[in-house]
């Protein structure tokens, strides 16, 4: 797998579409890697290992490892700026699920135990109502105008 690395892979923000539960159908989790594949198999092994009380130190977020299994790689791109991609795909997410706080995780706003509040950031981050606030400001609602029904649909395609 060395020559990999040798392939200077472009940074990728995946989608992933995860279970559903009494109060959602579906789940979403928005995350950055150089390698999909390596990071679908760590989500799906930490849950399944955390399922059956085998493991529970892996290092991917409590809400796919102890929540919501992942279903499917909802959707993949390639950037050149990770971080704004990152941030710019889970804003948009969040707007078209009605501003969920509970229903898409991932960038910054990755904790599972609670809904999320608009005062959440990581260290070093932007609060979400900031983040959002300047998501709109920059015009990124207004590009998702006539293709919202397409984007959500694409969930319900994998289900």
């Amino acid at each position: 797998m060395s020559h990999l690395h040798a392939l200077c892979l472009k940074p990728q923000i995946y989608t992933l579409l995860c279970e559903g539960d009494d109060h959602h159908a579906y789940y979403l989790y928005v995350g950055a890697t150089e390698d999909v594949s390596k990071r679908w198999t760590q989500h799906i092994m930490a849950h399944e290992a955390c399922k059956t009380g085998r493991n529970d130190g892996w290092c991917t977020p409590a809400f796919t490892r102890t929540h919501h299994r992942p279903l499917a790689v909802l959707e993949l791109q390639f950037v050149d700026d990770c971080a704004t991609a990152e941030r710019d795909t889970f804003l948009r997410w969040y707007h078209l699920l009605g501003q969920s706080k509970t229903q898409v995780r991932g960038a910054d706003w990755c904790g599972a135990d609670r809904a999320l509040l608009p005062t959440d950031a990581r260290r070093n981050g932007p609060t979400l109502q900031f983040a959002y606030d300047s998501w709109l400001h920059r015009g990124q609602a207004a590009r998702l105008e006539g293709r919202e029904a397409g984007f959500l649909a694409l969930p319900r395609l994998h289900l």
